[in-house]
């Protein structure tokens, strides 16, 4: 069956943004005409920036999409078929999230009135995680190289 996924752990450093892939899994190799998604989230936690097709399955391939993030704790996207219709799988698009909350803090990603060619969609749902950032400057400090001979 038609399905749509976001990692079950993601994780984005403090106060960076980064892009969710959602991935869309078509054993039966169906041709996709559009795709309504609707994705939730904690707004305490996370800032919806915007959705994209750049990098995934769609790109190039006569796909449009369109993203309200509007309403607080959701985003939702409309991708639709302009010409030749795809029947693949792999990453759909990539939402791109702000996190606005504490490092530790979670916030599930949970999908809602997802569908694809108009038919209820299978879903996973995920999380997005609030890490430290990967570079800490501060640790930085007795570092040295040496070569060996």
């Amino acid at each position: 069956d038609l399905a749509i996924s976001v990692p079950l752990n993601f994780e984005i450093p403090a106060g960076n943004s980064a892009s969710v892939p959602l991935t869309l899994t078509n054993p039966q190799v169906a041709e996709i005409e559009g795709i309504d998604i609707t994705l939730t989230f904690d707004p305490s936690k996370l800032t919806a920036i915007d959705a994209i097709l750049t990098g995934g399955v769609l790109e190039n391939q006569n796909y449009s999409i369109q993203t309200n993030t509007g309403t607080s704790g959701q985003v939702t996207m409309a991708i639709s078929a302009n010409a030749s219709l795809f029947s693949g799988e792999g990453v759909l698009c990539y939402v791109n999230f702000q996190a606005v909350g504490n490092i530790g803090d979670v916030s599930s990603l949970t999908f809602a009135n997802t569908q694809i060619n108009e038919i209820d969609a299978a879903v996973q749902n995920g999380s997005v995680k609030i890490v430290q950032s990967t570079y800490d400057i501060s640790e930085i400090g007795r570092a040295s190289c040496r070569e060996r001979v």
